[in-house]
């Protein structure tokens, strides 16, 4: 039986479906190829890694006011072959512009909870390019916690789907 390489995955070719038995392979395989992109097994990915910021966010006032850092990482899963074969800008998501999305968010509002942050960044940037996006995952550090105890940070993260 032979088999094709199609966005990066393995499926069966439709010349190896000419009985039954591969048409019911062919099914299944393609039921499988679909379960795994789903859970983001067979997506490609683009990732921003710690970008840094100083928010004023938080429950305590003193949070509010006083501000501390955090770290953003995301995770963007979607297709990249288009983009791979053509080495186009077009035919993918600007990560510059996902950045900017995200600075402009962290920068111009304030929330008590970082979860509510990590939702708003996700839901915005679905709207923008719900298109091209299958789903992405957001990862928020929370260096300076007020609360006791000896750790490195509290971390959030979050997940949304978007097809």
């Amino acid at each position: 039986m032979r088999t094709a390489l199609t966005n990066g995955k393995r499926s069966l070719t439709e010349e190896a479906v000419s009985n039954s038995v591969d048409k019911r392979n062919f099914i299944l395989l393609e039921i499988v190829n679909r379960l795994l992109e789903k859970l983001g097994i067979l997506m490609d990915k683009i990732r921003i890694n710690n970008m840094k910021f100083w928010t004023y966010s938080g429950v305590l006032p003193e949070e509010q006011k006083l501000g501390q850092p955090i770290a953003i990482d995301l995770e963007l899963r979607l297709d990249l072959s288009i983009s791979g074969k053509k080495d186009d800008l077009t035919k993918t998501i600007d990560y510059a512009e996902v950045h900017q999305t995200i600075v402009e968010l962290v920068t111009n509002e304030r929330f008590q909870l970082m979860e509510a942050l990590a939702y708003r960044i996700l839901d915005k940037i679905g709207k923008r390019w719900k298109r091209q996006l299958h789903s992405s995952l957001i990862c928020i550090h929370k260096q300076y916690v007020p609360m006791s105890g000896i750790f490195d940070d509290i971390e959030i993260e979050m997940e949304k789907e978007y097809k």
